[in-house]
């Protein structure tokens, strides 16, 4: 059984279920502890876990960070798979080919030229989401660079505080999208020149996917736990340290080069080849194939067909 989770009901059931008739589960979970300085907390955590994650027949892991928090809580390093966290990249490379004739549209609508640089921000408009900090980078930057608009997708409690707060701002220059259905996302970051995620807390976060599977890089800050996985390994974007206003704003001017995203650009197929359901599913069948052979387990997956 695959169990996503260890904290709800559901998973807890689950889990449960597994122990009591004696069937091996996989674990698999995002979380990650950069960032989070709590250790009272994490050895509570760690106490509460280790017993599920001994018991456990693999734990899947989503990346680099999240690795590193199941080995902090107690699992046995060869029971960690790392099966990466991946979007339906066929699904957003098809709506950007069926949407081409719209993307230009939607520049327009964002007053972009061809040489306009345009970042987007995709995600609800709250504190952890660090949006009013992409703001005031950009509010520095546009002061230099007057050929840059920001696009700011979704929708939340902080809009009207953005939007006061972006009064004074180059006419144009910025654009509120409000919240766009799934189906409409692909042009957006088709679109955009460059995805930025400044946010505070991210497990992962997807929209870093979504972005690269459209064909668009990306800057995040440090605590976005896709950073080091999909935008760091595979040179796709940039990382900054959060909550600099600073430090982002050097990365969005960096990005102004459209021969530097050209490079990011061409490096992508291979950061998409390697978060993807084909990786996934390839990962899962090699742990299952573990599980089989192990002595604990022995006979419990002889049904399972590849």
């Amino acid at each position: 059984m695959l169990i996503h989770g260890y904290t709800t009901g559901a998973s807890l059931v689950g889990i449960t279920s597994c122990l009591r008739h004696k069937i091996p589960y996989l674990l698999r979970g995002d979380t990650h502890e950069v960032g989070r300085a709590r250790e009272a907390k994490r050895l509570l955590k760690r106490a509460i876990l280790r017993p599920l994650l001994s018991k456990a027949g693999g734990i899947l892991a989503v990346g680099r960070w999240n690795r590193q928090y199941w080995l902090a809580m107690g699992a046995s390093e060869d029971k960690i798979w790392t099966a990466p966290f991946s979007v339906d990249n066929d699904y957003f490379q098809k709506c950007v080919r069926q949407s081409a004739d719209l993307i230009p549209i939607k520049r327009q609508d964002w007053c972009a030229g061809s040489s306009t640089t345009v970042f987007l921000f995709c995600g609800k408009l709250i504190g952890k989401k660090a949006p009013e900090v992409l703001l005031d980078a950009f509010r520095n930057l546009v002061m230099k660079n007057t050929d840059v608009r920001l696009v700011y997708v979704g929708d939340g409690t902080m809009r009207t505080e953005l939007e006061a707060r972006a009064s004074g701002l180059p006419e144009r220059s910025i654009h509120w999208e409000g919240f766009v259905n799934q189906s409409g996302l692909a042009t957006c970051y088709a679109a955009a020149d460059v995805l930025v995620v400044p946010s505070r807390n991210e497990p992962w976060g997807l929209v870093v996917n979504e972005s690269l599977a459209c064909g668009t890089p990306a800057i995040v800050s440090s605590r976005v736990g896709a950073g080091p996985d999909l935008v760091e390994q595979w040179n796709t974007g940039l990382i900054f340290d959060t909550d600099s206003v600073t430090a982002l704003e050097e990365s969005m001017a960096r990005a102004c080069d459209p021969e530097l995203r050209n490079r990011w650009k061409r490096n992508i197929p291979a950061a998409l080849n390697w978060a993807s359901f084909d990786e996934d599913c390839r990962v899962i069948v090699k742990c299952l194939t573990s599980i089989r052979n192990r002595p604990d387990h022995k006979g419990t997956l002889d049904g399972c067909k590849k």
